[in-house]
């Protein structure tokens, strides 16, 4: 299956999924700072991290990655994806082209980035529980996909934690150089580079819609 055909397929299928699922929630993006600027949107993504990070990630509220985030303007350049329903935030999604986040937290990792200047970097997924019974996991992959592809990007990367793999595997992602990484910024324990094209991605987005299987979604 091509790539159009994919772009074109899994907007279809996730606009049946909303409507099979549940019509009053939605996905909220393309959104961009440059052509959304009053900020509300951006101030509302914010306060649900906040709130989601507290008890999923507390490490990434922390002045390191503030100063991270500050520095790169990680928000501002990148392109954000929520789905919603009638009252709040039930997931977020960034997307975001070089310079990469996960670049800043090693020599080896910044190697490596210089190789992927081709990818976008997919970062902050956070789903409720709520969001995860009706999809949002899977809506937040397919429309950031959707947009990579309408951008000709055609390889997505994420770096997670090696315990929470297993949600960007179900995506079509897998691990980069069949390695880990020690992130003394970060949460102890093993961090993975995980990799995938838009082909491998969209067959396993699709799956899932076609399955209703929905992923757990966290610490991104």
């Amino acid at each position: 299956m091509s790539d159009v055909t994919h772009n074109r397929s899994l907007a279809r299928i996730a606009n049946a999924f909303l409507m099979e699922r549940r019509t009053d929630i939605h996905v909220d993006g393309p959104l961009q700072w440059h052509s959304h600027h009053d900020g509300t949107w951006l101030e509302q993504i914010r306060v649900f991290r906040q709130y989601y990070y507290a008890e999923n990630a507390p490490y990434l509220l922390n002045a390191y990655h503030r100063n991270v985030e500050a520095q790169l303007r990680m928000d501002e350049t990148g392109v954000h994806f929520v789905v919603r329903d009638e009252n709040s935030i039930l997931g977020a999604l960034r997307i975001k082209l070089a310079p990469f986040e996960f670049a800043v937290f090693s020599t080896e990792l910044a190697r490596i980035a210089e190789t992927l200047q081709g990818c976008v970097e997919i970062s902050r997924l956070g789903v409720t529980r709520q969001g995860r019974m009706l999809g949002a996991g899977p809506l937040l992959m397919a429309n950031a996909l959707q947009w990579a592809l309408n951008e000709k990007i055609d390889s997505v990367v994420a770096l997670c934690q090696a315990s929470v793999a297993k949600v960007f595997k179900a995506y079509g992602l897998q691990v980069y150089e069949n390695r880990s990484f020690k992130l003394p910024q970060r949460a102890s324990g093993s961090y993975l580079l995980m990799h995938g094209t838009s082909g491998s991605i969209g067959e396993a987005v699709e799956e899932t819609f076609k399955t209703g299987h929905c992923v757990k979604s966290k610490n991104g």
